[in-house]
């Protein structure tokens, strides 16, 4: 999930594009920044870090800032990718970060010029193929397969759905289901002979447009509903959400609790400015927190960073 999560990260800052190819979409709603809130803690991030992407426009291209693009007629090179480009279409995409194992993957079309197929390997192993299909110009359906062995066949299908809603992913450098459809992906279930796994994509808008976006991982086993990141998305005009603050909540240990019943003061960490909090101590004896509440646990609303102590009343 943590790598997910990064890779996703990376993808977005280094090789957006614009949709422009949609009547509905005007030049003031090209893309000015994606803002990605953190809101979980892992060994990459904490709570309420703040990762910003700022876009810049060259030709008909848009590229993070601080991100060098060399390109011709059908080559384009940002970083480790190279994007080879033949009628307009991209055809052939390397990545030779070592991390990747010198992915390469090429792309063919159909007649109406949306992607057919795909075909995927890594350091020239095993091809991985992908089958798409269309209804209304969104991608409802990939088929998967590839083989391990000769005789060993693996295969897994991901099923699509969308809102009504104008993407401004649409028209990315790297084809990917959010950027090749008309529409936001809200929901991917992928179904292997083991298992599915549901990633859920929810927005909040403004018009036509979204301005927020967050996802789920939802596994049969185990369950994680946890949102790991929020993108604000800022546009050329203006149009955007409100960038969240964060509030610092403290609630100290107290120096008997342990003694008392082994366990620490529990609801400290960062949360969103006007989020609920729970606090709770060890319940095997009365409490004052430092508020003039005796609730155990006891619940506060994040309005500032704020320090919530326990006073033990039976003494």
């Amino acid at each position: 999930m943590k790598k997910q999560t990064l890779i996703l990260l990376a993808i977005a800052s280094i090789l957006t594009a614009c949709h422009k190819d949609d009547t509905q979409q005007s030049n003031d709603k090209r893309l000015k920044q994606i803002i990605t809130v953190a809101y979980s803690d892992n060994g990459y991030y904490t709570t309420g870090d703040v990762f910003t992407s700022n876009y810049i426009w060259e030709d008909s291209l848009c590229i993070s800032e601080g991100q060098t693009i060399l390109y011709n007629r059908d080559t384009i090179t940002i970083g480790f990718y190279k994007i080879i480009k033949r009628n307009g279409r991209v055809e052939e995409v390397f990545n030779t970060d070592p991390a990747t194992n010198n992915y390469h993957c090429t792309y063919s079309y159909d007649s109406e010029g949306r992607i057919e197929s795909s075909v995927a390997t890594r350091n020239d192993d095993v091809p991985i193929t992908t089958t798409y299909t269309w209804n209304n110009g969104n991608v409802i359906k990939t088929h998967t397969e590839y083989y391990l062995f000769p005789n060993e066949k693996h295969e897994y299908d991901n099923y699509y759905t969308y809102d009504n809603k104008i993407n401004p992913y649409k028209g990315s450098l790297l084809p990917t289901i959010k950027s090749i459809s008309r529409n936001n992906l809200l929901e991917d279930v992928k179904k292997t002979e083991y298992d599915t796994t549901r990633m859920v994509y929810n927005y909040t808008y403004k018009g036509d447009y979204p301005v927020i976006e967050y996802f789920q991982t939802i596994t049969s086993n185990p369950i994680n509903s946890i949102i790991p990141t929020k993108s604000y998305i800022v546009y050329m005009d203006g149009t955007s959400a409100n960038i969240p603050q964060f509030c610092t909540i403290t609630v100290p240990q107290h120096p008997e609790n342990a003694d008392a019943c082994g366990r620490l003061e529990m609801g400290g960490g960062k949360y969103e400015y006007g989020a609920t909090v729970i606090l709770s101590t060890c319940q095997c004896r009365p409490v004052r927190w430092s508020d003039g509440s005796t609730d155990n646990p006891h619940t506060v609303i994040a309005r500032g960073d704020a320090t919530y102590t326990v006073i033990y009343t039976d003494k």
